[in-house]
């Protein structure tokens, strides 16, 4: 079979016939087959650098080809290591040798000592009192039913605290007005308030300073003594006195 008849029946069966370029090289001519789809990739480009759309469009293929991949991005929950444990141990040291005693912070470190307390309270007691003028006990001043009135024994007490905390201008006093448990709530409140600054205007008169003076009522809530009957009532009839 000659080489025409083979190229043709090439051509026939789908397949292309090789296409050959001429140069010359040494005063001869020499044919080499031509790659198609570099001829089409040269075209292409020689088309693209002559208009501006195609210059555009170089730009990006080659920005987009020397763009290295993106760092991941941490969200808010995540920690050093890119997860969502807690580290733990996020400052490396040691947890003995960073951490902080009871003691270096004033931490109590001993069970709570009520009677130690209590104690303490009563020597401020005891200091105030011997402080005063004939080392008083500053007992309550009791009143009569539903009364705020002072009665004779009250005022003769007064007489003696008010000289007591004359002498003494720096100790402030609490005036607790107090009630039995007989009518409501709201009124007893109103009545042990009534008879706590019944005591404060006696003592005011007798020169003791307004400011050295507070009071409060309790109503029934603080009862002396809590049991029923008129014994108990007039024990809890009073005002009494907190240094």
């Amino acid at each position: 079979m000659t080489r025409r008849a083979t190229l043709t029946r090439r051509h026939t069966l789908g397949d292309q016939p090789p296409a050959f370029r001429s140069q010359t090289r040494g005063g001869r001519n020499v044919s080499q087959p031509v790659n198609h789809d570099f001829e089409w990739n040269r075209t292409l480009f020689s088309f693209l650098c002559r208009t501006p759309v195609g210059v555009c469009l170089l730009l990006l293929v080659l920005l987009s080809a020397c763009g290295g991949p993106k760092p991941p991005v941490r969200g808010p929950n995540l920690n050093s290591d890119g997860d969502t444990v807690y580290d733990n141990n996020r400052g490396g040291g040691n947890d003995d040798a960073t951490r902080i005693s009871e003691d270096e912070v004033g931490y109590p470190t001993s069970p709570y000592d009520e009677e130690s307390i209590d104690s303490q309270k009563l020597n401020v007691i005891d200091t105030y009192n011997s402080n005063l003028p004939g080392n008083l006990d500053w007992d309550p001043v009791f009143f009569n039913f539903d009364q705020s009135a002072l009665t004779e024994s009250a005022r003769d007490k007064l007489s003696r605290y008010a000289q007591a905390l004359k002498a003494n201008p720096d100790m402030p006093i609490l005036l607790e007005g107090h009630a039995d448990t007989r009518g409501t709530d709201d009124y007893n409140l109103a009545l042990g308030e009534r008879r706590a600054q019944a005591v404060k205007r006696y003592l005011l008169q007798l020169g003791v300073p307004a400011n050295q003076m507070r009071t409060i009522s309790y109503g029934e809530l603080k009862p002396l003594d809590p049991s029923k009957g008129e014994t108990a009532w007039a024990k809890n009839r009073r005002v009494s006195f907190t240094f």
